[in-house]
């Protein structure tokens, strides 16, 4: 799969100490950030913990890639902190 023309609008967990946010996040599959930008659950990411992803085509307007990082954070900040235990 080639995502040259395109930039990734991606939250990524990382390590086993947030591997158990996997199941709340991954409810975000399928809905969109902004019209015409889904979000998907990759279950395959790092070890099989799990990522967000939306992508945004290089040609479009940059902001369109930052409004759409702004709304995944929005969207994920509040299942992070619910469930996150530190």
């Amino acid at each position: 799969m080639n995502h040259d023309n395109e930039v990734g609008v991606e939250l990524h967990l990382e390590s086993d100490a947030v591997g158990g946010l996997a199941t709340h996040l991954a409810l975000l599959s399928g809905q969109e950030l902004i019209p015409g930008i889904p979000v998907q659950w990759d279950q395959r990411w790092k070890g099989n913990r799990g990522r967000l992803i939306a992508k945004v085509g290089k040609d479009q307007n940059p902001d369109l890639a930052v409004r759409a990082m702004q709304a995944l954070i929005s969207r994920s900040r509040p299942i992070i902190e619910k469930n996150l235990k530190t």
